[in-house]
């Protein structure tokens, strides 16, 4: 029961990587019926991938905000979507040893934001924390969010 709840959360992870990932085709007529079920399955998997950050379920880092906010996440969904964060949750690093990555630079709601990011790309959902979410994203290496905040912020 376990391995196959740890599978389905990897497959879900891996799906949402790869159809992230920015590739993109010319599509025929003949798939254009398919990419309505490719655009659903896309939002399917955000909301799934919201909903593991939310439960928490197979977690294995704490997030430790400025404030003393404590998020938990997942190593694999930090790790696929910044740089930044492999590099601080790699085997030889401190942070990758004790699990828990302080993060003093950046406040509780911002990280929350940030994190409902990485786990569905979504746009932020506060438009008035698009300056510190600007700011987030430049420090990790987050070039998606960067531009949906810039948006926000030019508007």
């Amino acid at each position: 029961m376990m391995f196959r709840r740890n599978a389905s959360c990897f497959i879900r992870i891996f799906v949402a990587v790869v159809m992230c990932s920015g590739y993109t085709r010319p599509v025929s007529v003949t798939e254009a019926l398919t990419v309505g079920r490719v655009h659903e399955a896309e939002e399917a998997t955000a909301v799934d991938l919201g909903a593991l950050l939310d439960a928490g379920d197979g977690a294995v880092v704490t997030l430790l905000a400025g404030d003393n906010t404590q998020l938990v996440a997942h190593r694999a969904i930090l790790a696929a979507r910044s740089a930044v964060f492999a590099g601080m949750l790699r085997h030889l690093t401190l942070e990758a040893s004790s699990s828990q990555l302080a993060l003093s630079d950046i406040e509780g709601p911002v990280l929350r934001q940030v994190l409902a990011h990485l786990y569905t790309l979504q746009p932020p959902q506060l438009p008035s924390m698009a300056p510190q979410l600007l700011v987030a994203a430049d420090q990790y290496g987050l070039s998606v969010l960067k531009v949906q905040c810039e948006q926000q912020v030019a508007a």
